[in-house]
């Protein structure tokens, strides 16, 4: 079982048609699916485990402030080297309104390429399109694709500068 989240605006005509149907609790005799949401789309038992993990983490959620100066230093050195593309990121080095997740691409490498050799020297990168061509589509990436890096809570200025020596030397 798993848990999502889905945002609808309550004031608008959208009509979303349940994937399975029965089991609501709110009118256990019916046999057709509320018309009003949440209870629309949630047919059966619900994962109440899975609900209450989700809204915990959500409580919790929010980016350090050292993480998101790592990332504003990870994207101005990124900025600075004449090789790199970075796609979709901040261009005043500024981490505000972002997550700490970058696209990018290396001039004469392809981006599976430039994650394998990444890769053998430790990093942990992932390459290609994501599962998001439309994305691509609007970044540019489309034909190319990308190499995506994310910082957690965890990294270190350390391990920036590791990476970012990595990336120069290749």
């Amino acid at each position: 079982m798993g848990v999502g989240a889905l945002i609808i605006n309550p004031y608008s005509d959208i009509v979303i048609e349940p994937l399975l149907q029965g089991g609501t609790g709110t009118n256990s005799k019916s046999l057709e699916m509320p018309e009003f949401y949440p209870e629309r789309l949630e047919s059966g038992t619900l994962n109440v485990c899975g609900i209450a993990g989700f809204n915990a983490a959500l409580s919790n959620f929010s980016y350090p402030e050292r993480e998101m100066q790592l990332f504003a230093y990870l994207v101005s050195q990124l900025n600075n080297m004449v090789d790199i593309t970075l796609h979709g990121a901040p261009q005043n080095n500024s981490a505000e309104g972002y997550v700490p997740v970058l696209l990018f691409n290396k001039k004469g490498y392809d981006c599976e390429t430039l994650a394998d050799i990444l890769a053998q020297k430790g990093f942990a990168l992932r390459a290609g399109f994501h599962c998001a061509p439309w994305a691509h589509q609007t970044l540019g990436t489309y034909e190319s694709g990308g190499v995506r890096l994310s910082l957690g809570r965890e990294n270190t200025q350390k391990e920036i500068d590791k990476f970012l020596s990595a990336l120069s030397e290749i």
